[in-house]
Parts: structure tokens; C-alpha cells; sequence
């Protein structure tokens, strides 16, 4: 059998796109969580319990945003009917969490 003559394999894997996708959520949530712990690590000495409120706030939200890709996933991949809540509200709640994640350092910042 020749080259010509070999099945061409495929070049698209349909599983693989949903994967890196809910993948790369799951990084950035957890991100966020390192981050806001760093970070009211950081601001705790200047601001005190304030600095929890971003923990307060970041852990749901990244907590949701883990399980909206996850489910997101398993619906994509045909392992389950998944959710009837958008993936674009997990992106909303990550950004809400960066955007309070800021405020808890401007305000460590500007206590000092």
C-alpha cells in the first residue's frame, strides 16, 4: 500500500476544542482564587477585614464560574443535557471578581 493509498487520518478532533475550552475556565478561575488570597494576604495589614470581603465575594463567584464550564462541558461533549445558565455569566462573574479584586488593593493603597 502507498502513502496515497493510506486513510488520511482527521485532523479536527470534536471533543478536543470543548476541553481546552473548559480547561482554560478552570485556570482562570482558580487564578482568581490565588489571587484574591494573595491579595487579602497583602491588604490585610493596611486594611484590615475589609481584605476579606474580596474572599467573601471571589470564592463564590470562581466557585460558579468552575461550574458553569464544567457543565458547559459535559452538555458540548453529550454527557449530559447541561444548564440553562450562559456561559457569559461566567465570564460576568470572574470580571465582577477582578473588578472587586482592585478595588481591595486601590483601597489597601491608598490607606497607607
Amino acid at each position: 500500500m502507498t502513502r496515497s493509498d493510506a486513510p488520511r487520518e482527521r485532523l479536527y478532533d470534536p471533543g478536543a476544542q470543548p476541553e481546552r475550552t473548559a480547561l482554560a475556565w478552570q485556570r482562570t478561575a482558580l487564578s482568581i482564587v490565588g489571587g484574591s488570597l494573595a491579595a487579602a494576604r497583602i491588604a490585610y495589614e493596611s486594611i484590615g477585614l475589609v481584605a476579606l470581603l474580596d474572599l467573601l465575594v471571589a470564592l463564590p463567584l470562581a466557585g460558579f464560574a468552575l461550574w458553569v464550564s464544567r457543565s458547559d462541558y459535559m452538555a458540548r461533549a453529550g454527557r449530559s443535557r447541561g444548564t440553562s445558565i450562559s456561559p457569559g455569566l461566567a465570564g460576568a462573574a470572574l470580571v465582577l471578581a477582578i473588578v472587586l479584586l482592585g478595588l481591595v488593593e486601590l483601597a489597601a493603597l491608598f490607606n497607607q
